[in-house]
């Protein structure tokens, strides 16, 4: 802890006097230097609806883990090299270690068309695209477990216009995984994520796309890897992940995804489907998932987000109304990874039930300041019973184990 904490204060000394050094120099074009981040603080109480008395978490009784923790930490770098590239490292300190996030570098070409190296995250999907200092609540279930969110080590072009954007590279493997020897291939995929923007003016946005990923995961031969879905429900402190299943020896999965986005003066709403399709070297095991989410807010006070074309998403709050901007947002999304369609009903040992959940959510925040949010949301969870957190559960109720979430929410951007 000590050790994370001198490096958190190096790295913002050498931050600002780095600012300070590239100032004089910041009127040539030649290098501007800036240090961002983002500070989140969640806590949240469980209340189950569902009699959970008999539940068993291994040999333990069940019971949820209410709590708080500092769910992000993360410290950027950016440094412009004259008008055509850029360069960016960003880290999570949280949960007491350091997880590597994008660390890559921008060429542009001009101003609507651009090169991304390095390492990030393929561009499927609209919320999985969105930087989370954005985003104004957790990111939904299906969107956390079809798109997985792995961040791999590519390239990316992107290119707009007036009424399109698209995005579309080659992606090798993650440096998660370069840590062993005989590892067989580091796996590669292709991805894109394109879009329609008939309408984009002050008080209107309309966005449609379409997005896509082919995989073919780590390891060749007999190490064909494992896949496993599982997402958080809604909440990342009780840290149990209710619904999840794995796929063993895939050979190649797809995704696809379909997404919307609106906006008119204090309203928007954004939603996404989606489905992971998995082919396996075992043909009775192929099968295929699915999930949706519905996001929509309204601006009480102040003025809603505006869309950025650079990126296909909505940015975060501009301008704050005197006392502050209030929102009220609200949220339903299903994921399911009950998969009973098999061709031989003689391996139904094969049958994946991972698990079927259903969440609502209606929250509000407040802006006191563009960079900072304090939020509340209640969120209801309903799952089927065989979402057992990878059968590490038992005894869980013929009705599955629903309850009621209540999570309080404080971020500071920097």
């Amino acid at each position: 802890m000590k050790k994370m904490l001198l490096t958190l204060m190096g790295s913002a000394v050498i931050g600002g006097a780095i600012a300070q050094e590239v100032a004089t120099v910041d009127g040539t074009g030649d290098l501007r230097v800036r240090l961002d981040g983002r500070v989140t603080f969640d806590a949240a109480f469980y209340l189950p609806q569902s009699n959970v008395d008999s539940v068993k978490s291994g040999t333990d009784d069940f019971r949820f883990s209410n709590g708080g923790n500092l769910s992000q930490l993360r410290l950027g770098l950016n440094a412009m090299f004259g008008k055509k590239w850029l360069g960016r490292f960003d880290a999570d300190f949280s949960n007491r270690r350091v997880n590597l996030c994008d660390v890559i570098l921008v060429h542009y070409f001009d101003a609507n068309k651009r090169l991304i190296l390095g390492h990030f995250k393929d561009p499927v999907s609209m919320e999985n695209s969105t930087a989370s200092r954005v985003l104004n609540v957790q990111t939904p279930m299906a969107v956390q477990m079809l798109t997985r969110g792995e961040r791999y080590l590519g390239a990316t072009y992107v290119a707009y216009g007036k009424k399109y954007w698209f995005a579309g590279g080659f992606y090798g493997g993650t440096v998660a995984n370069q840590t062993t020897v005989n590892r067989g291939n580091d796996g590669y995929g292709v991805a894109f994520r394109a879009a329609y923007i008939p309408i984009d003016n002050a008080h209107t946005t309309l966005h449609l796309g379409v997005s896509g990923r082919w995989r073919k995961p780590e390891g060749t031969g007999d190490a064909i890897r494992n896949v496993t879905l599982s997402t958080l429900p809604e909440s990342a402190i009780d840290g149990r992940r209710f619904v999840s299943t794995t796929v063993t020896k895939v050979k190649s999965y797809t995704l696809a995804a379909v997404e919307f986005g609106v906006r008119h003066n204090r309203f928007y709403a954004t939603g996404e489907a989606l489905m992971n399709d998995f082919r396996t070297a075992d043909a009775y095991d192929n099968c295929s998932f699915s999930g949706w989410t519905l996001t929509g807010s309204y601006m009480l006070r102040g003025n809603q987000r505006t869309y950025v074309k650079s990126d296909a998403f909505f940015s975060p709050i501009g301008n704050v109304a005197k006392g502050g901007n209030l929102e009220l947002i609200g949220r339903v999304g299903q994921v399911n990874l009950n998969n009973t369609d098999y061709p031989n009903a003689s391996f139904g040992s094969f049958l994946h039930t991972g698990g079927k959940a259903f969440s609502a959510m209606l929250g509000a925040n407040w802006y006191p300041r563009a960079n900072v949010l304090f939020g509340i949301n209640y969120t209801y969870l309903n799952h089927d019973n065989r979402a057992d957190a990878a059968q590490t559960l038992t005894n869980v109720p013929s009705q599955g184990i629903d309850f009621h979430t209540v999570q309080m929410r404080a971020q500071f951007v920097f």
